[in-house]
């Protein structure tokens, strides 16, 4: 086949969060432009337009958490919040014309491959409510019926890239009596209930009261961090109970128990372990004003940073350096073969960093 006759190749990438943000522009910069990008939700943005619960920040720099080929000077913190993360994808989407690839409200349900056509029949539902117009979960909780679901189209495309996020459904605690508001919120499969049901954390198989006595049931509200309601949640006066201690658990508990008539319970498997403050070699950088925040190593960038950032590239690719060397060293400290180190290292931050780092 001549290359005059030969047809470009149909791309469709599911997902518009950071995966499929940069899949996009790498894309656009050999020159492609036959792609989608399907997206459930209202908007790019992924995990951080998904997750709007108090605290939710960066967990580690940022200047490290953004790509190389899209510097961003204007980070306003070390660990800047959920807003400003958000803002910088979007931004980036916006400014090398992704918007136009991508196809919001649709959900993937599934995909066959044809041999004879050399491409994947995809199964998408338009009109999916999973973003701002989707029901919270204190009227899920409170029996409110989900929005009508779109129709289902068949679409063909060459390729097929998955960018879905490795926590893209919540996981609630299996407990007898407690509900699972969000029962619903899985992957749209053919037979979901069948492939959910060969894993022990099914959502599938949760929050089943039907044996459950009236008394027993819990009547409370059931919250994820992930469907955290984007019109925000009272708790002024509550006892709320915390399942969990990973990135979003250390996340929120601050937040939450800073209001003092809000009684807070953490329940945790396991200790969590937090690393020391990094060393300050960019101490000058931090501007020195009275900020507060949960952890002591979140530090406000100043303005002079920020206007040295955007002069010099250079400058910023050198401290963008830095941190990630300091990252790599930290590394050293989690391989069992390297436990002396980390005895050392205990020794000497332990005792009085972790009694400051976060209060």
């Amino acid at each position: 086949m001549s290359k005059s006759t030969q047809r470009e190749p149909s791309v469709a990438i599911i997902g518009a969060g950071c995966s499929g943000i940069i899949l996009g522009l790498k894309l656009k910069a050999i020159g492609f432009h036959n792609f989608v990008i399907y997206e459930r939700d209202s908007d790019v943005g992924g995990t951080w337009l998904t997750n709007t619960y108090p605290g939710c920040r960066c967990d580690v720099p940022a200047h490290w958490y953004s790509l190389s080929t899209h510097l961003n000077p204007n980070w306003t913190e070390t660990h800047p919040p959920q807003t400003e993360i958000l803002a910088y994808w979007q931004k980036l989407a916006r400014d090398n014309g992704l918007y136009e690839h991508c196809q919001f409200r649709t959900s993937f349900v599934n995909a066959k491959w044809n041999d004879s056509t050399s491409s994947y029949r995809i199964r998408l539902k338009e009109g999916t409510h999973f973003g701002p117009d989707a029901p919270d979960s204190q009227s899920i909780n409170n029996g409110a019926s989900a929005p009508s679901q779109g129709q289902i189209v068949e679409k063909e495309y060459n390729i097929l890239v998955s960018c879905i996020g490795g926590f893209s459904f919540p996981l609630t605690p299996k407990m007898r009596g407690l509900p699972n508001p969000y029962k619903d919120d899985k992957p749209i499969l053919e037979k979901p209930d069948e492939i959910l049901a060969r894993f022990s954390h099914a959502a599938a198989t949760r929050g089943d009261l039907s044996e459950v006595q009236e008394e027993d049931k819990f009547k409370g509200l059931v919250l994820h961090p992930s469907r955290w309601p984007r019109q925000g949640v009272d708790l002024h006066e509550k006892k709320v109970i915390v399942f969990g201690n990973g990135c979003s658990g250390v996340q929120v508990v601050p937040e939450i128990a800073k209001d003092p008539t809000t009684k807070v319970y953490a329940v945790v498997r396991s200790a969590q372990w937090l690393l020391p403050a990094y060393v300050d070699f960019s101490v000058h950088l931090y501007a020195s004003s009275s900020h507060t925040s949960q952890c002591r190593e979140i530090k406000p960038i100043s303005k002079f940073a920020r206007y040295l950032f955007r002069k010099s590239n250079l400058l910023l690719r050198i401290y963008r350096f830095l941190v990630y060397i300091q990252l790599e060293c930290a590394w050293l400290l989690f391989p069992y073969s390297n436990k002396w180190l980390r005895d050392i290292v205990e020794k000497l931050w332990a005792p009085n960093e972790l009694s400051e780092t976060c209060e």
